[in-house]
């Protein structure tokens, strides 16, 4: 049996080390994107300009996301690892739901206005699959912090805040799905009940929620192990 090339074993390093940290790049670039359309001052090739930045964004994000899905299934354990010990890595999830949503608002600026309403409802279907990914992140990464990484107060660093920026970023994509996409109240109204739960109420359970929870879990309350 042949050895394997090194051009392969080369693919599969950079494959079992991959970073969620990645995600971060098509963030970057979609925020540009809405950025630049949403200028105050506007030159005939501006909003061109960004809607190619959009597009490269959606395939950075497939691609990133592919890989990553692949790294997830082919090395799990160094997957699980890094999530249990690194606490960059588990936050740069978020940047997942914060890049969805500027594609989102993006496609809704562009598309809605293009092609007409079958578009807003594209746009307000995939807000609410975004508003549950971001309520995930809020809860869940807080909590991995606490009880799995257990990072100390001085190994924390401004990444933390990324799982909460994914709910602002997501509460504020959908007021502009409710201005822009061209649906009826009756579905702007819940849309708009779950943006201010997102931007005030979830963040500030989070907060009251994840130390508790961590006291809670160190204090052994619970564990059969002790009965």
């Amino acid at each position: 049996m042949s050895p394997p090339s090194s051009s392969s074993s080369s693919w599969d390093l950079a494959l079992r080390n991959f970073s969620s940290q990645w995600f971060l790049v098509s963030q970057g670039t979609g925020v540009l994107s809405l950025v630049l359309r949403n200028l105050n001052h506007q030159f005939k090739g501006l909003g061109v300009i960004s809607i190619i930045i959009w597009l490269y964004t959606c395939i950075i994000y497939l691609a990133t996301l592919t890989v990553y899905l692949i790294r997830c299934y082919k090395y799990p354990k160094q997957v699980q690892s890094a999530l249990r010990n690194d606490i960059t890595e588990t936050a740069a999830l978020s940047s997942i739901s914060i890049t969805l949503s500027t594609i989102i608002n993006m496609m809704c600026l562009v598309c809605v206005s293009a092609w007409g309403s079958p578009w807003g409802l594209i746009t307000y279907t995939l807000t609410w699959v975004n508003i549950l990914m971001a309520s995930i992140a809020c809860i869940g990464i807080p909590y991995v912090f606490l009880k799995l990484e257990h990072p100390g107060v001085k190994n924390i660093t401004p990444v933390v805040l990324l799982p909460f920026i994914a709910a602002l970023t997501a509460a504020a994509g959908a007021g502009v799905i409710s201005v822009f996409a061209k649906v009826s109240p009756n579905l702007q109204i819940p849309l708009i009940i779950f943006s201010f739960i997102l931007i005030d109420d979830l963040p500030d359970f989070c907060a009251l929620w994840t130390p508790r929870t961590d006291v809670v879990c160190s204090s052994g309350i619970g564990d059969r192990g002790d009965e």
